[in-house]
């Protein structure tokens, strides 16, 4: 089954686990749907408002459910509550609660006509930096080589909240032994993929610089580094082509090309961007 947003439509209004209501549909994908929720108690409407992932049963969600509730808390990555499975109108989901965002990061900049300045970029690009450099680098525990990759860092995926930007969505989200690990397909959102990722299927915690180096060409200048309405064009244009820098301001150059450097192992880390 794959649902669709008049499915995730009707779940709007009830309740999960006779504590979180759901309001309103946020969004919705291929890997479920996002509403805003209310909190409850005993049959009570509590002034605090939550984000809730709904995801189907029987899908790689359960890994997502897992990765986010164990995910140490970050001041740049989204924080999640809770999260467990439910059953809506005969079909089993699992949810996840999480903080509620005011608004994504490509939304912030459609809302200033498709980019936004240099000035709005830097504390943006420096949150998410910060976010990526702990994820990076985080300790799983049994291994002090584990490192974690987001695999789909995009405007979408980056929410505003409070007065600061956090990353979310680690529906693709992988721990690395050793630093590295070959995807056993190919995952994620084309614009963004790095080149290796065709190549050999190569993931480390590079795959995430190359697409903060997209984003940055995308939210500065309204268009991507590679571009082409076919996927395949689309596939060779970011393995061979050079990326189209045009209205990139001067002193974002460096950062830009440190990030889209082809070789992985020279490109930059989350700490060179800071």
């Amino acid at each position: 089954m794959q649902p669709d947003e008049n499915f995730w439509k009707k779940c709007e209004s009830e309740q999960i686990a006779n504590a979180y209501e759901l309001e309103q549909l946020l969004g919705c994908g291929a890997f479920g749907g996002v509403f805003r929720a209310v909190r409850i108690a005993n049959g009570r409407k509590l002034n605090k408002r939550v984000a809730v992932k709904l995801m189907l049963s029987g899908t790689i969600q359960q890994d997502e459910l897992n990765f986010a509730l164990d995910l140490p808390s970050h001041q740049n990555l989204v924080q999640h509550f809770t999260g467990n499975n439910v059953e809506i109108d005969v079909f089993p989901m699992f949810y996840l609660v999480m903080e509620l965002g005011d608004c994504s990061l490509a939304d912030f900049v459609k809302k200033r006509g498709g980019q936004i300045s240099s000035a709005e970029a830097k504390p943006i690009v420096q949150d998410i930096a910060q976010g990526l450099k702990y994820l990076h680098e985080l300790d799983a525990g049994n291994s002090q080589d584990k490192r974690y990759v987001h695999r789909d860092l995009k405007l979408l995926n980056v929410l505003q909240v409070g007065g600061g930007w956090k990353i979310a969505d680690f529906g693709l989200s992988k721990a690395l032994d050793q630093g590295t690990m070959q995807a056993s397909k190919i995952a994620g959102t084309l614009h963004y993929m790095p080149p290796e990722l065709f190549r050999n299927r190569y993931v480390s915690t590079k795959w995430d610089m190359w697409s903060l180096g997209v984003m940055i060409v995308e939210m500065l200048t309204g268009h991507f580094p590679f571009e082409s309405p076919y996927s395949g064009e689309l596939e060779r244009k970011i393995q061979i082509d050079s990326p189209d820098l045009e209205g990139v301001p001067s002193d974002w150059v460096d950062i830009v090309k440190g990030c889209l450097v082809r070789d992985h192992n020279q490109r930059w880390a989350a700490t060179d961007v800071l």
